[in-house]
C-alpha cells in the first residue's frame, strides 16, 4: 500500500512511495521518496506505439490496461492475484495473456 502512480499528458506514467513487492514498476522494490516521482521506464516502448494507457493504484498492485483491452500488472504476486499464473512478485509491468 502507500504508493501513487501518476499519469501525465505526455503519456508519461510516474509511480513513488512504497516499493515493496515492486508495485511501482522500477524493476525492485526500493522505497521512491525523494527527490520526485520516477519514470516507469519498461512502459516508455509501449508507449511509443501509440497505445492509450489507463491506471488504477491498488495498494499491493498496480493494474494498466489500453484502449485496446490488454492488460498489464505487477506488483505483489501472492495467492496467484496478478493473473499471470505463478505467485512470484511482478518488479516491471507484464500482459496478463
Amino acid at each position: 500500500m502507500y504508493h501513487t502512480a501518476v499519469w501525465t499528458d505526455a503519456e508519461d506514467l510516474f509511480t513513488f512511495g512504497a516499493g515493496l513487492w515492486g508495485k511501482l514498476g522500477h524493476g525492485g522494490e526500493q522505497d521512491e521518496y525523494v527527490p520526485a516521482p520516477r519514470l516507469v521506464s519498461p512502459l516508455v516502448e509501449v508507449l511509443t506505439e501509440g497505445r492509450r494507457w489507463s491506471v488504477h493504484r491498488q495498494g499491493m498492485y498496480t493494474p494498466l490496461w489500453t484502449e485496446a483491452e490488454e492488460l498489464f500488472i505487477f506488483g505483489d504476486g501472492r495467492c496467484g492475484r496478478l493473473g499471470h499464473g505463478r505467485i512470484q512478485d511482478e518488479l516491471v509491468p507484464r500482459p496478463v495473456a
